[in-house]
């Protein structure tokens, strides 16, 4: 189905026609039309071999002959007329393509009615000049087909320019407006981020100072525990002893190392008491302190030593015919943390090497 309404115009003035057609029914139109310009295409070459029939007999009826054929073509320039009427810009090639077809067959006819007449001198004038105002006439249809074609293409080349000004303009104050939300969203955008920059730093800073607190805090209360937990250790002794194969020289000034550990209880540093002969007090208190050296040497004086200071000299007895001779000693002081107490040699000296004849005991009380 197809609803069209149309009013009276001219191919190349302003369209005030409103055409509401399918392409298919458009083309069908066309064909239709191009069928009845074939078959009047044929009736003409009917008419054209009848006049070659009947111009040798009588030649005053070319001149019926070209009164038709004059009514014939302006019958085809009104039809051609109403056609181009019928057209828009939007089916300007359709139209190229019809008159490019009709143009070839028009020129086929003349170009076949020309060879013939050419046969007939006596009609040959009149026949050229019919030619002549075909083509005349074929060339102003031409000629005024192009004025209207140009005239479309600039009405709708205005028409473009008009549509691309009024979009250049809406869309410059579309991106104005945009560069404008833009600009205020990353102003507000930094206005945030610093301040929460800003609250980040002194959430930070809170943090940390809170995290410092807690820290010192737990430090405080874990040095606290620990001495408690020291102070409530009552129990702290050790018992050690001197070992060596075939015994050992002494020099003067020597700390003996009493490397064999027999018996210990409560907080003692025993690795750092093995390496270097000295007892270090962890949990402050009242200590006693006793040793037993036993040495072939004779006179083997020794001494204990608490923070470097002798607190007690030990003179052993004259050593009879070279035997061993036993000498032991006990001291009790107070002692403080980090305190330390060793035995150290007064005269270089050699110690039996058995591992239960030079020993050393420390006991808080």
């Amino acid at each position: 189905m197809c609803y069209a309404g149309s009013y009276g115009s001219s191919i190349g003035s302003n369209w005030e026609s409103s055409l509401q057609c399918s392409k298919y029914h458009f083309e069908e139109k066309i064909l239709e039309k191009l069928v009845r310009l074939e078959h009047k295409m044929e009736v003409f070459e009917e008419k054209m071999k009848t006049w070659e029939k009947l111009v040798p007999s009588n030649l005053d009826k070319i001149d019926d002959t070209k009164k038709q054929t004059e009514t014939f073509l302006e019958s085809m320039r009104d039809t051609l007329n109403q056609e181009h009427m019928r057209l828009n810009d939007s089916f300007l090639e359709t139209v190229d393509q019809i008159y490019i077809q009709s143009e070839s067959k028009v020129k086929n006819v003349l170009d076949s009615v020309s060879t013939k007449m050419e046969e007939f001198n006596e009609s040959q004038q009149k026949r050229e000049n019919v030619f002549d105002n075909l083509q005349t006439a074929l060339q102003q249809e031409r000629t005024r087909f192009n004025k209207e074609k140009i005239q479309l293409n600039d009405s709708y080349q205005e028409t473009v320019e008009n549509i691309y000004l009024r979009s250049e303009k809406k869309v410059k104050n579309v991106v104005d407006s945009l560069s404008i939300k833009i600009s205020e969203f990353q102003n507000n955008s930094e206005n945030v981020l610093q301040l929460l920059q800003s609250n980040l730093l002194q959430d930070r800073k809170q943090f940390n100072q809170s995290i410092h607190q807690q820290m010192d805090q737990v430090e405080k209360d874990s040095n606290k525990m620990i001495q408690n937990f020291i102070s409530e250790q009552k129990d702290i002794g050790l018992f050690a002893c001197y070992s060596a194969a075939g015994g050992q020289t002494f020099h003067v000034g020597t700390v003996i190392k009493f490397q064999i550990i027999k018996a210990s209880t409560g907080i003692i540093d025993l690795r750092s008491f093995k390496s270097t002969g000295k007892f270090t007090c962890e949990v402050s208190g009242f200590y006693m302190i006793s040793a037993v050296i036993m040495s072939a040497t004779d006179k083997a004086n020794y001494e204990v030593v608490l923070n470097n200071k002798r607190i007690l000299h030990i003179y052993p007895p004259k050593n009879v015919l070279g035997w061993y001779t036993t000498s032991s000693s006990v001291v009790s002081t107070n002692l403080n943390v980090n305190d330390t107490v060793f035995v150290k040699t007064l005269k270089s000296m050699v110690l039996n090497g058995g591992s239960e004849n030079s020993c050393i005991s420390i006991i808080k009380t």
